[in-house]
Parts: structure tokens; C-alpha cells; sequence
């Protein structure tokens, strides 16, 4: 609204006084005060404009006989001639009196998509003068005309033209040039762009590409390499990335990802590039050192990156830097590392599935490392951008940029640079119902100890039988391997609640996380508890009364983004549609169990998407049971990145491959031919008393365990004659 006041001024149309106001309106000329005639509405002068102040009292003096545009536009219809032209001849007869008693139209002009602008301020007078435009077409939904942002400069030259005033936003020098560039680009056609690519890659690998993917690969690669793709969780932002670098082939490539997410990596490259393990270098501690020569892909962490950068400068050509809002706050020494990094290599492409498109002080070190073009300094963004004011706290003054404004033009400008966004519903005739994805965790060399020890009493157990023995020989061997079981839910935790965490500070989405070993589900409890992070927890100690509120409280409170679940407790019979993800951080040897789990978050009348994150380590039991799921059972869908043919989920996992063919063999001679079985006494689980079936475990573990060294004699294992 504007402050009033009254004046003395009088109205020249119909002679009345006017009032003084003050334009309160977000725009340029936010502040100025101005006369406006309320009673007429044709009457506006500027007040802080002294050439009009004199030039309004010199024709006061004379009073002389206005024709408003309202009467020109009356005497003359549009049939006649475009009201444009009409107002044009009767101004010479006026001396261009009508300019200062007619207020002027206003006219916006907003960013439409990348490509377009709309222009806003209907007016009779100015009908004709849109209609007579070759370039701009009437967009009903938005209320406005549309025409493209290279036609900006040519549009608003044809409104000065105009013989009654218009007013209309004008654009910042670097937008103006961006729209000056659009004039003078070279039309290049997604067909040709795609003959190029497809020319230089895989065409496995193109095939695969969902269509809006392909899109995506095209606009990085029109924009040189220097992308920040912002495509929301689920999207496939990692098939693009390694794409776009299999149609460059500028190695070596540096990644820098979060450290749960390395592995990841590594399987993901020699899936889709099909690029040896031998040639992708991942880097655990700053002791690792560079091969020499150095692998295509070295993978590290944003941790050391920021401890090992100095020996990193200037020795890749390609940067991959995965949850780059990992680099939202410039001043630490993590941001200036990878940033300065990123801005000297010749290609970089920065993920993240939550740019902080409302927080754009947390956006200019990722713009300025991608385009350093973009904006002479901070201070020039925060002012246009960032609503920077001075803010005073006792005696010292601080410039304040956390605020927001003019987020529409920001958004056109990256969008039109270097930002590349999709949303899932943007996109969802595209997408199946739900994507698998693996994630790979390390185990380090201590922590495997244990399962390394299971094993070698189970070469033991190999060379101590004899045919008498057999029975007893299996029978310990699924003791062994229910062991390693357990072992492996212990040793995989640190690893789960390390993704989980980053997980969590990547996306504000709602996610399920699963797990079957109470050691898993209290030491993730105890973890959120830690850091005060709201969660809800269902397994078999919870009361079916007390589920429902449980679930309700997941639904619909917000601050509750996290649901902590068994498998075995809470895989049926609850709806949990306000989860987007679903992680399990353990594995359970019956397939049709996980299908259950997953549809807890996919339940009909969910439209959106559904994402599942199996979390597997090497070594471990996960070598077992992630093959038995895969045997039997054949999943229509997709696993994330792939293609939209029915797939089996055991493509691009390297679970399962020839060098755990010992455990492999374990499991079949232990459970034979019943694969359905599993270790069925092994998963068992009294929902009410969750931690019997464990306890029942240990004890007939330790009690063959100590069987096993008291009969041990040379002649057999387990032989009854030696009870």
C-alpha cells in the first residue's frame, strides 16, 4: 500500500486536488513520492522529478483543454485503426499535455521458463499493440503475453514508442546480457546434439537413459561441462554424470563424494563404463597417495579432499562433486578447497538433489566456481539477491545476507547458465513405481576379524568329517552361518548410521529404515538420540495399540522424518505413504519379506515415486543372501539408472561374482536345495520377545561350539559313539 496525504496540487484532467503518495510497490522506484487524481484516474506526476514540478505549473498557469487517452480511445475504435496509432495522431494536437495528466500503465514483464518471458498489465490501449507483435503470444494460464527473452530489448523499444507513458521493470546488466547472448546463439537441434553424443559413447549405454535424461546429458554438454545438476533424489543424477564424462573421455576424473557414498561410486563407474576396478583408484585415508600412473576415476571423500587438495591441483580434467550442498558455506576450509578446485578444472559437474534455491547466499560458491562470469563480486549478488541491508547489534554493524529477493530472475539466470532441474513429477510418466538402488559400504580390515574367523572354522569343519559325520558337520555349519549373520548386522553399523546421517542432511524427505538384529535397531536408536533427531521406533516389543499412534505421529508430524522399523515386526499390516525412500541397512533371507517391507512407503493411492536403498558390504553375509534374492525372484521395474525393460535385480551388482563363490557354496551345502528355507531357525524371531530368538542362538552356538572341542579327537566330528 502507499502512504497519502493531501496536497494542493490540482488535477488537470478534472481540476480536483490530488494526493501525494509514497510507492511502497517491490520495484525500482520503490520510495518515490507521486500525485495521482483518484477521482478521474488520469492524472500522475512525479514529485521528486523537478522538471515536471515546473512543467506541470507552467500549464496550470495556461489551463488549457486536455484530451485524455479514455476520450481518444472512444472517438476511435480499435476497428479503425490499432489504438496505438489513434493516440499517436491526436498527440500533436495536444503538444504532449496528455503524457503528464495520463497516468502511466504499468507493465511487468516475468520470467516464464529459460526460454520466455511474460509480460503482465492488461490495458484496451494496449491490445492492438500485442496483437500487432509477430514474437508474442497470449498464455492464458499466466495471464500475460508471452515472447521470447532475446525479444526483450526490441519489445520494450516499440513500448517507448508508444504515445501515452507506460512504466515497466527493467533487468540488471548480466540479465540483459544473457538475453542479448540468446539473440545471437547458434540454433543447434537436440537431434544433431544427440547424432554427436551418440557417436562418441556406448550405445548400450544411451539405451539405457530414460528420454529426460537424455535431455539432461544434451543441455550439459550445449553448456560446455560446467553444470550444477539439481534433479531431484531418485533421478538418476549419477548415469548422467558418468555419461557425460564416457562422451568427453578427458581422464583422469576426481570425484568427491561423501564418504559413505565411495564405494557407491566405484560400482557404479564399473557398471555403466564398464571401466576395471584396477583403473578406479578410491581413497580411504590421506596417507593413499596417487597411483602412478593415475586411474581414470579417483574417488574421494569431501573430508580428505579438504586435508589432501594440495596434491590434487591441476591434475584432473573432470570434477564430479556428488551432494554438493556439501559446499553451501564458502567460508569453510572443506568449500574453499573443492571450490577453488572446481573453478580451476576444465570440466565440473556438481550434484545435489537439494540446491538451496530459497537461500541464495548458500548458491554464489557454487555459481562463481562454475561461472565466475556470472557476477563482478558477492557484494554485487547479495545486493540484487539477497535483500543485503545493514544491521546494527550494539556498536558494531554487520551486512546481513541471509535474506531472499528477486528469486524468480535468479532462478531464470541459472537455469539458463548452469542449473539443470527436474522434479519427480515433472518427469513421472517416465518413472516406475519404485527404483532399487545399492550402496556400498567399506568394512575396514579389524572389524572384519570376526567373520574371518567364522569362516576359518568352517574350512576347519571341511577337512574334519567323514560320511558318519555329515548330519552334524551341516548342522554346524548353519550354527556358523547364522553367526556370521549376526557378525555382519555388528560390523555394518557404523557404516549404516554414517550414510543414514548424510542421508538425512541431503534431503528434507520422510524415509523408512529397516533393519532385523536389535544390535542394528538400538545402536541407530541410540545414535538419534544423540543428536536429538525425532524418529519413531516399531518392532516386536511394541504393542499393536501403540503402532497406530506411532504410524499417525510419522504421517503427519512434520519434525518426524525418520520411521526406525524390523523387517520381520513391521513389514505388513502398516501405511507409511509419507516416506519417499525406503532404506534397508540389513538383508533377510526371504525376498517376499523385502517386497512387504518396500510397499509399507507404496501403498495404493500414492502417485509418487518410491526410492529403496539396499545398504551391502563385501565379505560379509550380504555375499550370500543378496544372490538367494536375486535367484528367486524376478522384479518388474528398475533399478535406479537403468532402463524401463523388466529387469532382473542382479544386473550392475557385483555382489554375488566369482571370488565369494566359497560362500556361495557354504550356503548350499548348508541349506541344500531348499532355498525357500533359508536358515529358517535362524529367522525365526517371538514378535513379543524380540530378543529370545537371539538369545536361543548364542547359547546353541557356544554350547557346539564348545561340543566341537571336546569331541574333537582325529577320528571325526560329531561322531555319537564319542558322546
Amino acid at each position: 500500500m502507499n502512504d497519502t496525504h493531501k496536497s494542493n496540487i490540482k488535477c488537470l484532467a478534472c481540476g480536483k486536488k490530488v494526493n501525494l503518495q509514497i510507492v511502497k510497490k517491490e520495484n525500482n522506484n520503490k520510495g518515490r513520492p507521486f500525485y495521482s487524481c483518484r477521482q478521474c484516474n488520469e492524472f500522475f506526476l512525479w514529485a521528486d522529478n523537478p522538471t515536471d514540478m515546473a512543467r506541470y505549473h507552467n500549464k496550470i498557469t495556461a489551463r488549457p483543454v486536455i484530451t485524455t487517452a479514455r476520450q481518444i480511445y472512444n472517438s476511435n475504435p480499435p476497428g479503425q485503426a490499432s489504438a496505438s496509432q489513434n493516440i499517436e495522431n491526436t498527440s500533436h494536437n495536444t503538444n504532449d499535455r496528455s503524457k503528464l495528466s495520463v497516468k502511466p500503465i504499468e507493465i511487468k514483464f516475468v520470467f516464464y521458463d529459460k526460454d520466455y518471458l511474460i509480460v503482465r498489465g492488461y490495458q484496451e490501449r494496449l491490445l492492438e499493440f500485442w496483437r500487432r507483435l509477430e514474437y508474442a503470444t497470449f498464455i492464458y494460464e499466466a495471464k500475460g503475453w508471452r515472447i521470447p527473452s532475446c525479444q526483450y530489448e526490441n519489445c520494450t523499444k516499440e513500448l517507448k514508442k508508444l504515445n501515452f507513458p507506460v512504466e515497466f521493470n527493467t533487468f540488471p546488466h548480466h540479465i540483459l546480457k544473457l538475453f542479448a547472448a540468446d539473440s545471437n546463439k547458434s540454433n543447434v537441434s537436440n537431434t544433431q546434439a544427440e547424432a554427436d553424443i551418440t557417436s562418441k559413447i556406448s550405445p548400450q549405454l544411451w539405451q539405457i537413459l530414460m528420454p529426460f535424461q537424455k535431455e539432461g546429458v544434451i543441455e550439459v554438454i550445449t553448456k560446455g561441462g560446467r553444470v550444477l545438476i539439481g534433479d531431484e533424489m531418485g533421478l538418476g543424477k549419477t548415469i548422467q554424470a558418468l555419461t557425460i564424462c564416457s562422451y568427453y573421455r578427458e581422464w583422469p576424473v576426481l570425484v568427491i563424494c561423501p564418504s559413505s557414498l565411495r564405494l557407491t561410486w566405484s560400482n557404479e563407474i564399473q557398471r555403466w563404463l564398464q571401466i576395471p576396478e584396477e583403473e578406479i583408484q578410491v581413497i580411504f585415508n590421506g596417507s593413499n597417495k596417487l597411483q602412478s600412473p593415475m586411474a581414470k576415476f579417483v574417488i574421494v571423500s569431501y573430508d580428505l579432499c579438504r586435508t589432501m587438495g594440495h596434491t590434487f591441483n591441476k591434475k584432473f580434467n573432470v570434477v564430479i562433486a556428488d551432494e554438493a550442498h556439501y559446499l553451501k558455506n564458502r567460508s569453510a576450509k572443506r568449500s574453499q578447497v573443492c571450490l577453488r578446485m572446481i573453478q580451476e578444472t576444465h570440466r565440473a559437474i556438481l550434484l545435489t538433489g537439494t540446491p538451496a534455491l530459497s537461500r541464495p547466499e548458500e548458491l554464489y560458491g557454487l555459481i562463481e566456481a562454475l561461472n565466475n562470469k556470472l557476477f563482478p563480486n558477492f557484494t554485487y549478488f547479495a545486493s540484487r539477491y539477497c535483500n543485503r541491508k545493514l544491521m546494527h547489534l550494539g556498536h558494531r554493524q554487520f551486512w546481513d545476507t541471509k535474506g531472499s529477493q528477486n528469486l524468480e530472475e535468479l532462478h531464470w539466470l541459472m537455469a539458463k547458465t548452469i542449473l539443470i532441474r527436474r522434479l519427480k513429477k515433472d518427469v513421472n510418466l517416465q518413472l516406475p513405481a519404485k527404483t532399487r538402488a545399492i550402496i556400498k559400504i567399506k568394512i575396514d580390515r579389524a572389524s572384519m576379524k570376526p567373520i574371518e574367523e567364522l569362516k576359518a572354522k568352517k574350512a576347519k569343519l571341511d577337512e574334519s568329517g567323514d560320511q558318519e559325520s555329515l548330519y552334524n558337520i551341516k548342522r554346524e555349519k548353519q550354527i556358523l552361518l547364522n553367526a556370521m549373520w549376526e557378525q555382519t548386522a555388528q560390523i555394518k553399523l557404523p557404516g549404516i548410521i554414517e550414510y543414514v546421517s548424510d542421508l538425512y542432511e541431503s534431503t528434507e524427505k520422510k524415509f523408512l529404515v529397516f533393519a532385523h538384529h536389535h544390535v542394528v535397531l538400538d545402536g541407530f536408536s541410540k545414535d538419534l538420540d544423540c543428536k536429538s533427531i525425532n524418529y519413531i521406533r516399531i518392532d516386536g516389543s511394541v504393542p499393536s495399540a501403540k503402532r497406530q499412534v506411532l504410524v499417525d505421529q510419522f504421517q503427519n508430524d512434520s519434525s518426524i522424518r525418520i520411521a526406525l522399523l524390523s523387517i520381520t515386526a513391521a513389514n505388513t499390516g502398516l501405511t507409511l505413504t509419507a516416506a519417499d525412500l525406503v532404506v534397508f541397512a540389513e538383508l533377510y533371507w526371504n525376498p517376499a519379506t523385502l517386497l512387504q517391507a518396500e510397499d509399507r512407503a507404496h501403498r495404493i493411492g500414492r502417485n509418487e515415486r518410491v526410492d529403496i536403498k539396499y545398504i551391502l558390504a563385501d565379505g560379509t553375509a550380504d555375499d550370500i543372501v543378496w544372490p538367494l534374492i536375486k535367484k528367486k525372484l524376478q522384479i518388474v521395474g528398475l533399478m535406479l539408472d537403468n532402463s524401463s525393460n523388466k529387469i532382473n535385480i542382479n544386473e550392475g551388482t557385483t555382489f554375488g561374482h566369482e571370488s565369494q563363490s566359497d560362500l556361495l557354496e557354504w550356503f548350499n551345502e548348508t541349506v541344500g536345495s531348499d532355498d525357500n528355507a533359508g536358515i529358517a531357525f535362524a529367522a525365526e524371531e517371538n514378535l513379543e520377545e524380540p530378543s529370545r530368538g537371539i538369545k536361543r542362538t548364542r547359547e546353541t552356538l557356544d554350547f557346539s561350539y564348545r561340543k566341537y572341542k571336546k569331541t574333537k579327537n582325529g577320528n571325526g566330528y560329531g561322531n555319537d559313539n564319542n558322546q
